[in-house]
């Protein structure tokens, strides 16, 4: 008799350009989430450590950021979670592999302030916006990701 395991969904929030400002709207949108990616421009140790309340961080170090930040974080990360493999960085113009090449499922970058997702051969591009000086008269904005069984569901929140 064959068993069949089902992958139970995971929740992950998604931020950048915080800026070392978290506006307490969007920590409580993330408050159910099991992971929380930074793309940069995190402005602070006190943002991760607000971020730590919630939930494991995975971050990276942004143009704006310097010093022990980026001692701590590095500039580009590569990482799996329940299967899926992303490639996270802040200058999406700085992105130095073929993901779909390199079976990458998301790529998660920042910098822009615009939020935006989009699929690329396959590939899953996301930038959450920006939750701490959001540009152009938007609000602030996250994004969360949701992992199936079989695939990654994106999408874009103002907070």
């Amino acid at each position: 008799m064959a068993f069949i395991v089902k992958i139970k969904p995971m929740k992950i929030g998604v931020l950048s350009d915080t800026h070392g400002i978290i506006p307490d709207t969007c920590l409580e949108i993330l408050k159910d989430v099991k992971l929380l990616i930074h793309a940069g421009d995190i402005g602070g140790f006190g943002v991760i450590e607000r971020l730590r309340e919630l939930a494991d961080v995975k971050a990276v170090c942004g143009n704006m950021d310097s010093g022990a930040l980026c001692k701590r974080f590095p500039r580009t990360d590569l990482f799996e979670v329940k299967g899926k493999y992303f490639y996270l960085m802040h200058e999406p113009y700085l992105l130095d592999i073929d993901p779909r090449a390199a079976k990458i499922d998301c790529v998660i970058y920042g910098h822009t302030h615009i939020p935006k997702i989009e699929e690329k051969d396959g590939v899953i591009y996301l930038n959450p916006g920006s939750v701490g000086v959001p540009k152009f008269g938007r609000k602030p904005t996250v994004a969360f990701l949701e992992i199936t069984e079989d695939k990654i569901n994106a999408k874009i929140v103002e907070c």
